[in-house]
Protein backbone atom coordinates (compact mmCIF):
# COMPACT_ATOMS: atom_id res chain seq x y z
CA UNK A 1 0.00 0.00 0.00
CA UNK A 2 1.25 2.89 -0.68
CA UNK A 3 1.33 6.72 0.84
CA UNK A 4 -1.75 8.25 -1.18
CA UNK A 5 -3.92 4.98 -0.33
CA UNK A 6 -2.71 5.41 3.61
CA UNK A 7 -3.70 8.89 3.20
CA UNK A 8 -7.45 8.40 2.03
CA UNK A 9 -7.68 5.07 4.02
CA UNK A 10 -7.44 7.90 6.87
CA UNK A 11 -9.56 10.14 5.49
CA UNK A 12 -12.70 7.54 4.74
CA UNK A 13 -11.81 6.21 8.56
CA UNK A 14 -12.63 10.04 9.72
CA UNK A 15 -15.44 10.70 7.38
CA UNK A 16 -16.54 7.67 8.61
CA UNK A 17 -16.83 8.84 12.23
CA UNK A 18 -18.97 11.46 11.23
CA UNK A 19 -21.35 9.49 10.30
CA UNK A 20 -24.95 8.53 12.69
CA UNK A 21 -24.01 5.17 14.34
CA UNK A 22 -26.24 3.21 12.54
CA UNK A 23 -24.40 4.06 8.96
CA UNK A 24 -21.25 3.50 10.52
CA UNK A 25 -22.47 -0.05 11.68
CA UNK A 26 -23.72 -1.04 8.61
CA UNK A 27 -20.31 0.00 7.02
CA UNK A 28 -18.06 -1.16 9.85
CA UNK A 29 -19.78 -4.79 9.76
CA UNK A 30 -20.47 -5.19 5.70
CA UNK A 31 -17.47 -3.46 4.47
CA UNK A 32 -14.54 -3.75 7.19
CA UNK A 33 -15.82 -7.13 8.59
CA UNK A 34 -17.27 -8.83 5.57
CA UNK A 35 -20.26 -9.80 7.56
CA UNK A 36 -22.95 -11.37 5.41
CA UNK A 37 -26.09 -9.10 5.15
CA UNK A 38 -28.02 -12.00 7.06
CA UNK A 39 -25.76 -11.53 9.70
CA UNK A 40 -25.97 -7.63 9.97
CA UNK A 41 -29.89 -7.68 9.65
CA UNK A 42 -29.40 -9.77 12.64
CA UNK A 43 -27.12 -7.24 14.34
CA UNK A 44 -29.02 -4.72 13.74
CA UNK A 45 -32.22 -6.21 15.03
CA UNK A 46 -35.93 -5.08 13.67
CA UNK A 47 -35.00 -4.53 10.07
CA UNK A 48 -35.58 -6.54 7.35
CA UNK A 49 -32.71 -7.89 4.63
CA UNK A 50 -33.97 -5.37 2.46
CA UNK A 51 -34.19 -2.24 4.84
CA UNK A 52 -30.88 -2.93 5.73
CA UNK A 53 -28.99 -3.37 2.39
CA UNK A 54 -30.85 0.16 2.15
CA UNK A 55 -29.52 1.13 4.87
CA UNK A 56 -25.77 0.24 3.70
CA UNK A 57 -26.44 2.44 0.39
CA UNK A 58 -27.35 5.33 2.17
CA UNK A 59 -24.79 5.04 4.47
CA UNK A 60 -22.26 4.98 1.62
CA UNK A 61 -23.92 7.79 0.00
CA UNK A 62 -23.76 9.89 3.23
CA UNK A 63 -20.28 8.86 3.56
CA UNK A 64 -18.87 9.76 0.03
CA UNK A 65 -20.33 12.98 0.41
CA UNK A 66 -18.01 14.09 3.16
CA UNK A 67 -15.37 12.39 1.66
CA UNK A 68 -15.32 13.78 -2.18
CA UNK A 69 -15.28 17.51 -0.93
CA UNK A 70 -11.66 16.57 0.85
CA UNK A 71 -9.82 14.74 -2.26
Amino acid sequence: VNAAGLELAELVDDCLAELPAEYREVIVLRDYCGASWEHITAELGDRSLHAVQQLHQRAWIKLRKLVLPQL
